[in-house]
């Protein structure tokens, strides 16, 4: 059946319509969070500074898609004096680990960058056990961004397990992708381990991508058959295929395979990474599908 049929089966097949507030949110969320698990290998204190900027912008994005901000300190304040928090509740967890991401790399900032401090400085440069911390709350928080979508009721196109692996893998893109435009701006800092990283990661993430179509077309529901037809040729398909696969991960994948002697070439890749992993999680929320009452 076409993506037409899929989508003219019922009248009760309608579109999420979550915007590009929230897909900005994803992307600077797995930006921040991947950032955070790259400095444990590479101690570049740019990393957390970019990362705590991103953890800033995701959190305003998502509070500006809920809307109504004034009400929110209120309603906490009332939560936590009725202690009516909902420990159940996976949008209190993600406001948790967000929170806990935004200070936890604001603080590092401020003592990498020597403003509080300073001599806590070689744990984070030298140790191990902060950095870690650091790094475990970053991919936590990653992991989230992409389960917060599994858990959306009546969305079945989004409800697998690929989709935290896709944001991982993404948000790894776009870290290597960081690193990569400052190591071409100081290519001391740039070794052949970003590059090999990069090929791998890219490559992984375009399997789980198209197994991520193969799932929900052979073995899922009409609203997650809907979304992966829109995603392949319906309305957010040029997306997929221009933004997302050609030149998020193909492009970058074949530079860093064949295209190693052009001068621009890890500048190009970092954009290119960059684009793609926003383009991923754009095209993945809009193409989602509420299934059909029957």
């Amino acid at each position: 059946m076409t993506d037409a049929g899929f989508l003219a089966l019922t009248p009760q097949l309608a579109a999420a319509h979550w915007g590009w507030t929230i897909a900005f949110f994803l992307w600077f969320i797995g930006l921040s969070g991947m950032l955070m698990a790259l400095f444990y290998f590479v101690r570049d204190r740019r990393f957390v500074l970019i990362a705590f900027a991103s953890s800033v912008l995701g959190c305003l994005f998502v509070l500006s898609h809920l809307g109504r901000l004034t009400n929110l300190p209120f309603a906490v304040f009332h939560a936590l004096a009725d202690l009516s928090l909902n420990f159940g509740s996976w949008m209190l967890i993600g406001i948790c680990l967000l929170a806990l991401q935004a200070l936890l790399t604001f603080l590092a900032c401020l003592v990498l960058y020597g403003r509080f401090k300073k001599e806590l400085a070689p744990a984070l440069t030298k140790g191990r056990a902060a950095p870690l911390a650091l790094a475990a709350v970053g991919v936590a928080v990653t992991v989230y961004s992409g389960f917060l979508l599994t858990q959306a009721s009546g969305i079945a196109f989004w409800h697998t397990a690929l989709i935290p692996v896709l944001w991982v893998l993404s948000g790894l893109a776009c870290a290597l992708a960081v690193w990569e435009f400052l190591g071409s701006r100081d290519k001391a800092a740039l070794p052949r381990t970003a590059r090999t990283a990069g090929i791998v990661i890219e490559a992984a993430e375009l399997f789980a991508l198209f197994a991520l179509l193969h799932v929900a077309l052979q073995y899922s529901s009409e609203g997650a058959r809907a979304g992966a037809e829109n995603l392949i040729r319906g309305e957010w398909s040029l997306m997929f295929w221009a933004g997302a696969v050609a030149a998020g991960i193909v492009l970058p994948l074949l530079l860093r395979l064949f295209g190693e002697k052009m001068k621009a070439a890890a500048l190009l890749c970092a954009a290119l990474a960059l684009a793609g992993a926003l383009f991923v999680r754009a095209s993945i929320l809009f193409s989602g599908y509420f299934d059909p009452l029957v």
